[in-house]
C-alpha cells in the first residue's frame, strides 16, 4: 500500500483497517475479467473489473 494512501487514511478515518481485509476476494475481483466471455470480450473485462472494485 502507498505511503499516502495510509496518512490519508489514519488522517480523516483513524478507525478504519489498513490494508486488505481478504487476499482471496482481492485475488477473486483481479482474476475474474481473465475468465472467458463470450461477445465482446475487452468491453466485458474492462466491466467486471469496474465493478468488482
Amino acid at each position: 500500500m502507498c505511503y499516502i494512501n495510509i496518512v490519508q487514511i489514519r488522517l480523516y478515518s483513524p478507525l478504519e483497517q489498513v490494508g486488505v481485509n481478504d487476499p482471496g476476494l482481492l485475488d477473486s475481483a483481479i482474476n475474474r475479467p481473465r475468465q472467458t466471455i463470450s461477445g465482446n470480450q475487452l468491453f466485458m473485462k474492462k466491466l467486471l473489473l469496474c465493478l468488482n472494485l
